[in-house]
């Protein structure tokens, strides 16, 4: 959450204001920040749930991540290399979905343990 909150913090700046450096720096190191939180717990989460592959659930993570990170870099430049909006846009639409995959996840197992 607090990566997407970067992120849209950062959209909202640069639209409004600019590109201004002090918002981008700022910005960039809440979201990565955020990072160290974020791939630990969803590596734990996702072996979690492909503990009887281990070897398998690991391999389709980091295919997953590379997949992502190999898809991102030319739909930014796709949308323009003038402005730090077309970074923010696709780093928040990323985001967004890891947030809406997490609570999915999170309601699927608060079910499952409540049966």
């Amino acid at each position: 959450m607090t990566g997407l909150g970067g992120q849209v913090l950062l959209l909202t700046l640069t639209t409004a204001v600019g590109a201004q450096l002090w918002a981008f720096c700022l910005c960039l190191l809440i979201t990565v920040a955020s990072f160290g939180f974020l791939f630990p717990a969803l590596s734990a989460v996702g072996q979690s749930r492909g503990r009887t592959a281990p070897g398998t659930m690991s391999a389709l993570l980091g295919a997953a991540q590379f997949s992502f990170g190999a898809a991102g870099s030319p739909l930014v430049g796709l949308f323009g290399t003038r402005s730090a909006v077309p970074m923010a846009v696709v780093m928040s639409a990323f985001l967004a979905l890891t947030t809406a995959g997490a609570v999915i996840c999170r309601h699927q197992s608060t079910a499952a343990s409540g049966q």
